[in-house]
């Protein structure tokens, strides 16, 4: 997730007007992060067989509602970054969920790195009916976000294109790569739902071209060879999401933040 360039374009874009009304949104977002806040190893994560909490997640998976009820302009870009703050956060909580009990903070690097991949791969078979409603609007989120930020970034004077800002850039791009990464990656895996990986898969094809634009050539490469390599394997229904995301990431221009 952005999460970098998020708080550096907040914090220059003060114009608060929404397409959509964001109050049912982040108040069901509150109160997912309220209960998941409670959650301990033996409590577990809030779930879907609670009416309660599918209600909650109801909401935020509603991309009809939230994103493409009416158009985000740049005046609503502040908006829309803080629905898809509260979307990444909503995924994260499930994805790294007890991390701290299985991670040494003050290990070594890769160590940690590998017990960090164990938990969110762990936390992905758990919680998968959760994931499976979540995941998709955070990947659309993200590329309805991409656009907005190019027309910000592309506004500003070049005096104003800070390190931080540059920096910020770069770990969104970094982000990006890394989410559609894990998202082919478990699209590969035969022992998560078959549901959850096309609901994933398309979702991330949706996004592609989006999120394309955005991308380094060098990364779009990368995305591509590991999109084609699980083509010829992959079940029938993934065929269409897959070559989605190869043929955005063939894409051998770069404009906008591509070119940072």
């Amino acid at each position: 997730m952005k999460t970098a360039v998020l708080m550096w374009a907040y914090a220059s874009v003060t114009t608060i007007a929404c397409a959509q009304d964001a109050t049912a949104y982040l108040n069901a977002s509150e109160e997912l992060q309220r209960l998941s806040s409670l959650a301990t190893p033996e409590s577990g994560m809030p779930r879907m067989s609670d009416k309660k909490v599918a209600a909650l997640i109801s909401t935020l998976s509603n991309s009809r509602l939230f994103l493409d009820s009416a158009p985000y302009q740049l005046k609503d870009l502040s908006v829309l970054m803080n629905i898809c703050g509260k979307s990444n956060a909503a995924v994260m909580s499930y994805m790294l969920f007890d991390l701290k009990n299985n991670i040494d903070p003050n290990g070594d690097p890769n160590l940690s790195a590998l017990q960090m991949q164990k938990v969110v791969i762990k936390n992905a078979h758990t919680f998968q009916d959760e994931l499976e409603q979540l995941q998709p609007f955070s990947l659309r989120c993200g590329a309805k976000m991409n656009p907005l930020l190019t027309e910000f970034l592309l506004s500003l004077k070049p005096e104003e294109l800070t390190d931080i800002r540059l920096a910020g850039l770069k770990q969104a791009q970094n982000g990006t790569m890394n989410s559609l990464f894990g998202v082919l990656l478990m699209s590969n895996d035969p022992t998560l739902k078959i549901s959850y990986r096309s609901l994933m898969l398309q979702a991330a094809s949706e996004a592609a071209a989006s999120n394309a634009t955005i991308l380094p050539l060098t990364a779009r490469r990368k995305i591509m060879e590991l999109a084609k390599s699980a083509q010829p394997n992959a079940p029938e229904e993934f065929h269409n999401g897959l070559e989605g995301i190869v043929e955005a990431m063939s894409d051998t221009r770069c404009e906008g933040m591509c070119r940072f």
